[in-house]
């Protein structure tokens, strides 16, 4: 039979001897599992030690897992194990395309083309920096061939690369963008 007291108080029988020893917390958060040898007299085996949880508010021993702590969702592994030889994505993270993408930045000056221009509304200002993308102008999946050229990249804001991703940005006025040096003063 085992009986569960305080740690520091005197051996209490907490429970008839037919039913399973209930855990006590003691105020140092320690539980004493005492066992009965021959001749009916406790005996301590071990100390455990407590911890409240967050989840439901009692306590438990520690490394205990409590039930009612939520399952956080693990990645996706399908989505992983689809996309994992994926050409495109292993070529955005090549060094050739990290090193193009700081060229076309550098050759439109660290600046929006789009912005620049003035057709689709101007979102960024020259000489506030912003997060800048280098757009595919035709997408790698389409023209493979074309993913590394000067004429099929172009330096635009985050605004500016998700209308020309939806489409509302054209193609041909992003390609002319292209392909004539940045202008800074109209008149």
């Amino acid at each position: 039979m085992v009986t569960v007291t305080r740690t520091g108080a005197p051996f209490i029988r907490l429970h008839p001897p037919w039913r399973r020893p209930v855990p006590t917390r003691s105020m140092w958060g320690l539980y004493t599992v005492f066992s009965m040898a021959r001749g009916g007299r406790p005996r301590c085996t071990r100390e455990v030690m407590t911890t409240s949880c967050k989840y439901c508010g009692r306590t438990h021993p520690v490394g205990v897992v409590c039930e009612k702590k939520p399952v956080r969702p693990r990645y996706d592994q399908a989505w992983s194990d689809k996309h994992r030889g994926d050409p495109e994505r292993v070529f955005r993270s090549s060094n050739a395309w990290r090193a193009k993408a700081d060229q076309i930045r550098a050759r439109d000056y660290h600046l929006c083309r789009v912005c620049l221009d003035g057709a689709f509304g101007a979102y960024t200002t020259p000489g506030i920096p912003c997060r800048l993308h280098v757009h595919h102008i035709r997408p790698v999946a389409q023209g493979w061939d074309d993913r590394l050229e000067d004429g099929n990249l172009i330096t635009l804001c985050v605004r500016h690369h998700a209308e020309a991703d939806d489409g509302k940005i054209p193609a041909g006025y992003l390609s002319r963008l292209a392909y004539i040096p940045p202008v800074f003063n109209r008149e």
